[in-house]
């Protein structure tokens, strides 16, 4: 399947306000004030993200999680280019991610998508897991 034939594929694509872990396992992020967007295939869930404001202008995307018998057919760009489009219609004009430098997937995601590596946290979020700092500029 290709990325341009996800719009039968995928029937919704909507926010809501449970956290995906449940959903997709002990990697989602529980944020306070996070804000959830998932892509749901009939009525299961099968990729999920999530967006914090940090200022007026600056979001911070979280984990982007895909079910694995639905990765590698563009579920996970159609999300992230639709988290992007909601936030530039909401008026943000630069949104950041933070990827671990062993995910070498999201990585190489967020680079097609324009995103570019402005620094790198050494042991932020667990000793001896260092992450990338990525930007986007939204126009």
């Amino acid at each position: 399947m290709v990325f341009k034939e996800l719009a039968s594929y995928i029937k919704t694509i909507r926010f809501y306000k449970e956290n995906p872990t449940s959903y997709l396992g002990s990697k989602a992020y529980n944020t306070p004030n996070a804000k959830y967007f998932g892509i749901f295939k009939d009525t299961d869930l099968i990729a999920a993200t999530s967006y914090v404001k940090l200022t007026d202008n600056l979001a911070m995307m979280q984990s982007t999680m895909v079910e694995p018998k639905h990765r590698g057919i563009g579920v996970g760009r159609y999300l992230n280019e639709q988290m992007e489009e909601y936030l530039k219609s909401q008026g943000y004009g630069k949104i950041v991610s933070h990827v671990y430098i062993d995910n070498l997937p999201s990585i190489i995601l967020k680079l097609k998508l324009g995103y570019i590596i402005e620094g790198t946290l050494r042991d932020h979020d667990v000793e001896g897991q260092d992450e990338y700092i990525l930007g986007k500029i939204l126009n």
